[in-house]
């Protein structure tokens, strides 16, 4: 019986590593590859899943909350060039003191991510891409500070690769960013 779940699992874990299809993550345009980095998000429009990602903050009020964060987030393709992700928060305040007095914790409102890629060149290696980010009032806990109204981010990003000599230069800018409340 243990030698049948041994093949099984073998012939799994065959089929895993050598599973045939390519898999793309972020954004490769001719001969470059563009990576999200802490400042600007992947301009490419793909299929990801970020595992939860856990950060530990201390708020600005004072005296300040220690915070600390879990989220993750899912894309998905809807088009070649059209995606749409949702990314939920976890939030718990702790309150001066340690995590023995008193705090909240909760959901943040939940966000979701619409994003176009405007223009892909493979020959100048140059993509553009656009988004609106909607953060939905009233989906979260107002103990941790979900606003009870919409927040709308339009997001735009224009990433290119310049070649001089056998250097290459990537740059990436903001091509507009702002909250809106509604």
């Amino acid at each position: 019986m243990f030698s049948r779940h041994l093949r099984v699992a073998l012939c799994g874990a065959v089929a895993t590593v050598t599973s045939v299809g390519p898999t793309l993550s972020h954004e490769i345009v001719g001969n470059r590859f563009f990576p999200a980095t802490l400042t600007i998000d992947d301009p490419g429009v793909n299929d990801e899943l970020a595992f939860p990602t856990v950060a530990i903050s201390k708020t600005g009020d004072d005296p300040s909350f220690k915070q600390l964060d879990v989220s993750a987030e899912f894309a998905k393709r809807i088009t070649d060039d059209f995606a749409i992700a949702v990314g939920p928060t976890w939030s718990r305040l702790y309150a001066p003191g340690g995590p023995t007095m008193s705090g909240a914790s909760g959901f943040q409102n939940l966000a979701t991510l619409f994003k176009y890629r405007l223009l892909k060149s493979p020959e100048h290696e140059f993509v553009m891409s656009a988004g609106l980010e909607i953060e939905w009032g009233r989906t979260g806990a107002q103990g941790v500070g979900a606003e009870p109204f919409n927040v709308y981010t339009p997001l735009g990003q224009k990433i290119e690769a310049e070649k001089n000599g056998d250097t290459v230069l990537i740059r990436g800018s903001p091509v507009g960013r702002g909250d809106y409340d509604l």
